[in-house]
């Protein structure tokens, strides 16, 4: 990635793009900027090496025109280095039935991951993005973090209680 990223930056072009975003995002009047007329891989290197320049302490947002090309780009930027995920469309369910979570558990994984401060990049969709979610303040408050008891230290204390426990309430065999 060093090498492409080295030659977007020595050109005049990418420094007047940068520029002109970071113009824009000082300004009182915010748009999105639009990429046109890349090749799938000369968009991906531009897009990795603009999330490489840490703009704003925020990720960053990409918006393609499907989910198709959203996976594809996402893939593309893991494998440069960044840390990166899908934010899918969720599916609407009209009828009552029993459904896969795969969905809205991929969604709120990306958000506890925004939450977190763990991405460089979410790559998206249009409606994914105009779709209601779960409120940051309630992420937060039902955030819970699990973690293996087996590599705790208190693995040893609730294994002798566990242990303590069985032999005092069963009876010996010797009575």
């Amino acid at each position: 990635m060093g090498i492409i990223e080295q030659k977007f930056r020595e050109e005049s072009e990418y420094g007047k793009i940068l520029s002109n975003i970071r113009e824009c995002l000082y300004s009182q009047r915010r748009f999105p900027s639009i990429l046109t007329g890349l090749c799938e891989g000369g968009r991906n290197a531009f897009l990795a090496t603009l999330a490489c320049e840490k703009i704003t302490k925020s990720p960053m947002l990409i918006i393609t025109p499907d989910e198709k090309i959203s996976n594809r780009v996402n893939s593309s930027l893991r494998a440069m280095g960044l840390r990166s995920k899908v934010y899918p469309v969720r599916d609407p369910v009209f009828y009552d039935i029993v459904s896969s979570h795969d969905i809205e558990f991929e969604r709120i994984s990306t958000l506890n991951s925004l939450l977190e401060n763990e991405l460089d990049c979410v790559v998206t969709t249009p409606d994914a993005a105009i779709q209601y979610t779960i409120p940051m303040v309630k992420l937060q408050q039902c955030n819970l973090t699990l973690k293996n008891w087996q590599d705790s230290l208190m693995h040893q204390d609730i294994s002798g209680a566990i242990l303590s426990t069985e032999k005092d309430s069963f009876p010996s065999e010797e009575a």
